[in-house]
């Protein structure tokens, strides 16, 4: 298991900096970071560690968008991919918008877990959207499964325990 450590720059977390795919003025830097995972961590830690080789790519709330646009953009990096609580709200709906041209061409078979809250934050962050997407264009490759939970900060902590019971 690897974990990437937000970082701080003068006393704020780069969350948004580094997680979301689009924006301004201190976001939108979501493709660089996945170029680093790409091209820099997986090879690091596939020479410098004991790998299987298999590979999940986990994240919460803009990470969660993050896992999706991944997903989107790199599908081949990783086999199964978990949104908690993902973000979708974001920019417009700008992942929803990525997600309705792209998943339909995915070709190896993979693996989209998604959580999210239940009731009204689960339509506010746009999980429904995503689900109502799912249903209408995954292709058979990817197998997919929505789940709900109850609040958005327990969720990095409820949600592992959750799968590994």
């Amino acid at each position: 298991m690897v974990g990437v450590v937000n970082t701080y720059l003068n006393g704020d977390n780069q969350r948004g900096r580094d997680l979301t795919p689009t924006g301004k003025e201190g976001s939108g830097s979501g493709p660089a970071f996945l170029a680093f995972i790409k091209n820099e961590l997986i090879p690091y830690i596939n020479k410098t560690y004991p790998s299987s080789g298999s590979s999940i790519l986990w994240g919460h709330s803009l990470g969660g968008m993050f896992v999706l646009y991944a997903l989107c953009k790199e599908p081949q990096l990783f086999d199964a991919y978990i949104a908690a609580d993902p973000s979708l709200w974001w920019d417009n709906g700008y992942m929803l918008k990525l997600a309705d041209s792209s998943i339909g061409k995915l070709k190896t078979i993979k693996s989209l877990l998604i959580t999210g809250r239940t009731g009204s934050p689960w339509h506010e962050m746009r999980i429904d959207s995503l689900e109502m997407l799912l249903t209408k264009k995954a292709p058979p490759t990817l197998q997919w499964k929505a789940l709900s939970s109850h609040l958005h900060r327990p969720i990095p902590y409820w949600f592992p325990f959750h799968l590994l019971k």
